[in-house]
């Protein structure tokens, strides 16, 4: 009778082959648990189950997604959160105007929103949340340290205060990707929207900067600090400090800052590719003695002067519009035509007048 049954379940197939429907149907079974698997559960606060955040967190497996509904979270379980290593996606339902974490912290009280150090690697995500009103020494809101290497995108850091790094801080070999994500009127005595100390670096994408203070971002002994297409506009200080650090920013903007653009201390070596430097109250770039390339940028109308040579840097300019005149191939020095939003209006000498080979 077991013969019977085994044979009803194969099948000769016109080739000749045997098709095995117990083998194919274990294969089906297997297949749906490891997908079920990779996909996650989802988790949603608040709940019965999971009143805060962190209980969620807790909660949670490896692939799984906690999902915050619209609203202003806040009380323990809801600040100083930790993935605990985990490799789970954290998110709101809605956008960071509707999912707020305020932290309410203050000296005698210190809270933050988020702090990795397990460590987590880039499958550990923060999406679409605003994190306000964290106050700690290190990382207002947010703290990124030993080789924490987390994914934060879509985020508000707002009104966050520490002593390194108002809106984040990253330490210890870390080196985060930030992406979409706005810093705005955080403050700190080293680097109010952003500190990098003894890091690799991170990787910032389209990421906004404005109203921080001190400066919008500092960094000290941290390589490979990546920032594309970021603007760094109306902070209290310098755009970018640094000092023993390097890195590469591309299509980005400095402007209206209380400082320089970028300013370095020593030991530093940046790459500035199609940049727009303009209405620093410092200089543009303040190289020091350090090492510079620049190329197919904009540097005009800064209140301090275009480029601080007096240190006797290291600096390489071509394709590049500075006003006063600087020597490399292909610089110019006429008006960009520079519209209030820093965009090229018609007629720009700068139009087609870049390096292209140079555009990433």
């Amino acid at each position: 009778m077991r013969n019977r049954r085994t044979t009803s379940l194969r099948k000769t197939l016109a080739d000749g082959t045997t098709w095995n429907a117990l083998g194919h149907l274990a294969l089906c079974a297997a297949l749906l648990a490891w997908t079920g698997t990779a996909m996650g559960k989802t988790l949603h606060v608040p709940g019965n189950q999971y009143p805060t955040i962190q209980a969620a967190i807790d909660a949670a497996q490896d692939g799984d997604t906690v999902v915050l509904c619209d609203g202003t979270y806040t009380g323990e379980g809801n600040w100083d959160l930790s993935f605990k290593g985990k490799a789970i996606t954290v998110r709101s339902e809605h956008g960071p105007e509707a999912c707020i974490i305020d932290c309410q912290g203050t000296e005698l009280e210190p809270h933050r929103g988020f702090s990795f150090g397990s460590p987590e690697g880039p499958d550990s995500v923060v999406d679409g949340l605003t994190i306000t009103n964290g106050y700690a020494e290190f990382g207002g809101g947010m703290f990124i340290r030993n080789l924490g290497y987390p994914t934060v995108a879509n985020c508000i850091f707002s009104d966050n205060s520490a002593r390194w790094g108002g809106g984040m801080a990253i330490q210890e070999g870390s080196h985060p990707t930030v992406t979409n994500c706005i810093f705005s009127d955080n403050s700190a005595d080293w680097g109010g929207g952003m500190a990098l100390d003894f890091c690799r670096g991170a990787t910032l994408t389209n990421c906004t900067f404005t109203g921080n203070s001190d400066g919008a971002v500092s960094l000290d002994e941290s390589d490979y600090f990546t920032a594309t297409d970021c603007t760094f506009s109306g902070n209290s200080g310098d755009g970018v400090f640094a000092a023993n650090a390097g890195g590469t920013v591309t299509n980005c903007t400095f402007s209206g800052n209380s400082g320089d653009g970028i300013a370095t201390g020593g030991g530093c070596y940046f790459t500035l590719i199609n940049c727009t430097f303009s209405g620093n109250s410092g200089y543009g770039i303040d190289p020091w003695w350090n090492v510079f390339t620049v190329t197919n940028c904009i540097l005009w109308s800064d209140f301090g002067g275009e480029i601080q040579t007096m240190c006797d840097p290291e600096i390489t300019v071509a394709y590049s519009d500075i006003q006063g005149g600087f020597a490399g191939e292909g610089n110019i020095d006429a008006d960009p035509l520079l519209d209030s939003n820093l965009h090229l209006q018609p007629g720009s000498p700068c139009i087609d007048a870049g390096d292209s080979t140079a555009v990433p």
